[in-house]
């Protein structure tokens, strides 16, 4: 059996492919290092501790496997906190009002 050695061209358009699929990679290291930092601080803020594998390998950044799934979920963990975090501000708000006003 012989090895077919790849063209010229079909080398430039593999060469392409890697660039693009490293700057996706890039990209969503960016974005899970700034959805992280968020997330940490609102964890920590709150109290929280990871609860499962997903939001220990967010929280130590051990694992964490870049791919579309994973920053969906990533994105929507760190959207839920948010709202959990402007919610108990809000609790504690309106406990200090009405103890105010006893």
């Amino acid at each position: 059996m012989v090895a077919k050695i790849p063209s010229e061209n079909e080398l430039k358009k593999f060469k392409l492919y890697l660039e693009k699929i490293e700057a996706e990679k890039t990209r969503m290291e960016g974005t899970f290092k700034e959805a992280q930092s968020g997330i940490i601080a609102i964890m920590d803020e709150l109290g929280l501790s990871p609860e499962n594998g997903f939001e220990s390998q967010v929280y130590t950044g051990e694992n964490f496997i870049y791919n579309s799934v994973n920053m969906a979920k990533l994105s929507e963990f760190y959207d839920n906190l948010k709202k959990t975090l402007v919610n108990a501000k809000q609790a504690a708000a309106d406990k200090r009002e009405q103890s105010k006003n006893l």
